[in-house]
C-alpha cells in the first residue's frame, strides 16, 4: 500500500537531524520496525510505536490527524 503523499508527523528537531544523519527520509519510516526507530532515533519505545502508527495510518485514503490520534488512544498501533 504505496501512496505519494508527504507524511504528516510532528517530529522534534532532535528527530529530524538523526533521520538526516542516517539518511532517511520521513516517507520512509513505515519501511521500519518500532525497535529499529527506536535505536535509530534513540527516542523510547512508546514514541517510535507512535511515529510507526501514524506513518502506518496515514497510508489508508480518508484517515486524517484527529482519526489517527483516536485509533492511538483506543490502543490501535498496527493496521493489523
Amino acid at each position: 500500500m504505496k501512496r505519494s503523499r508527504n507524511l504528516q508527523l510532528d517530529l522534534s528537531d532532535s528527530e529530524r537531524k538523526k533521520l538526516r544523519k542516517n539518511k532517511i527520509k520521513k516517507s520512509e519510516i513505515i519501511q521500519f520496525a518500532p525497535d529499529e526507530l527506536e535505536d535509530i532515533l534513540d527516542i523510547s519505545n512508546a514514541r517510535a510505536k507512535e511515529l510507526h502508527a501514524l506513518a502506518a495510518f496515514q497510508q489508508i485514503p480518508s484517515i486524517g490527524k484527529k482519526f489517527e490520534e483516536d485509533l492511538m488512544f483506543l490502543g490501535y498501533f498496527r493496521l493489523e
